[in-house]
């Protein structure tokens, strides 16, 4: 019986594939949906090494039961529907039944004793795309010789199918920047926020969270961000407004005031995605500026453990080297710690030979210009 998949249901399901591209959750019901049109037995999609078999991602949706199972534990290694597909291009499209040796297929292996004892007489595959040493396969089992038009109607949705994982796959890659530069930010000893056009803030790094919910003048609310006195909140609308909209789009910086002077903030304002390839006018959610915020008695969060593996230092020693590097002086240090002023000084000699400096500026700038500056105390860092 031919299949007539009319305009709506059409529409449809080419909606749901591009969907897909965004959401891959959505593909069981794409393949259900084949299912039914194409009266198959089930369809499926894998992602797939063709030299050791192993499978990334896999849905089939209605399939026998242990049909994924055996696949994987015994017939992946024979299945000459893989070897075919894997040496041909991207796009090709194989029916068992008439683009390949029916009786010789029929005697296989994989034939007799994988696909006859699934009911599984005939299969439309489909290379979609080749990603490394991975290939993306579509595949619909029918338990009788399938029609011509499922055949067309199938020769029509590939170019589809592969777009839409070409998409999802370019999708996956952003968002996997995406996550990696916001684990970076997060890392950062400052704060950093970033706003929109309109002045709302798009992204808040860790650190940032932090100052806002410190008593230091930070505000957001109403989607907005600003100062609690009224005067620096103008300067920093200025400077805002100059690194967004002027023709130079050079910001500024400015320190704010507070009645305990640890508390007062340095603010650099800076824009970003100057240029763009493209533009539609309706990014307004993209990012225009940045915010780098600091206190003006920025404390560093240390790990010991980092500076004892990076440089060989004993706990003691590190424990010297990063309460120098956060501005105390022998004396403050020798009295946090419980020592005599000479014993911290012999542990800052034993750190300068161990990193290779002389002096106390050198231990500090080497300290805070390195990687223990980005280490958060939250983190496991056992090896």
């Amino acid at each position: 019986m031919s299949v007539v998949v009319n305009s709506a249901s059409l529409d449809k399901l080419l909606d749901q594939i591009y969907g897909a591209a965004v959401e891959f959750g959505q593909w069981p019901h794409i393949l259900e949906y084949l299912t039914r049109e194409l009266k198959a037995s089930f369809c499926e999609i894998r992602v797939q090494s063709p030299e050791t078999g192993a499978i990334d991602f896999w849905c089939c949706p209605g399939s026998p039961p242990n049909y994924q199972q055996a696949y994987r534990e015994e017939f992946a290694g024979i299945d000459p529907i893989l070897s075919y597909l894997a040496t041909s291009p991207a796009g090709t499209l194989l029916n068992t039944e008439s683009d390949s040796p029916r009786d010789r297929f029929e005697r296989s292996e994989f034939f007799r004793q994988f696909l006859a004892p699934q009911a599984i007489a005939v299969s439309i595959c489909g290379l979609l795309c080749k990603f490394d040493d991975r290939v993306v396969l579509f595949e619909i089992h029918f338990p009788d010789s399938p029609a011509k038009s499922e055949t067309r109607l199938v020769r029509m949705l590939m170019p589809h199918l592969q777009r839409s994982i070409r998409i999802n796959r370019q999708i996956l890659q952003l968002r996997n920047r995406i996550d990696a530069a916001n684990e970076a930010l997060n890392r950062l000893p400052i704060g950093v926020i970033f706003l929109d056009s309109a002045g709302k803030p798009v992204l808040i790094n860790r650190e940032a969270e932090k100052l806002v919910l410190e008593d230091n003048g930070l505000m957001i609310g109403d989607n907005r961000f600003s100062l609690a006195d009224r005067q620096e909140a103008g300067m920093l609308n200025q400077l805002i407004a100059e690194a967004e909209q002027s023709p130079v789009r050079k910001g500024g910086s400015l320190i704010t005031s507070h009645s305990d002077p640890a508390s007062s903030l340095n603010i650099l304002v800076v824009p970003v995605n100057v240029s763009s390839d493209l533009n539609l006018g309706v990014d307004e959610g993209s990012a225009a500026i940045a915010l780098f915020i600091s206190r003006t008695d920025q404390q560093f969060v240390l790990p010991v453990d980092i500076l004892k593996r990076l440089f060989g230092l004993t706990n003691a020693e590190a424990m010297v080297a990063a309460e120098l590097a956060n501005g105390n002086s022998t004396g403050e240090i020798a009295r946090l710690m419980s020592l005599s002023k000479n014993t911290i000084r012999n542990h800052l000699k034993s750190c300068f030979v161990k990193t290779g400096v002389s002096r106390q500026a050198e231990l500090v700038k080497l300290i805070l210009s390195g990687v223990p500056a980005l280490a958060g105390d939250e983190t496991d860092y056992s090896f």
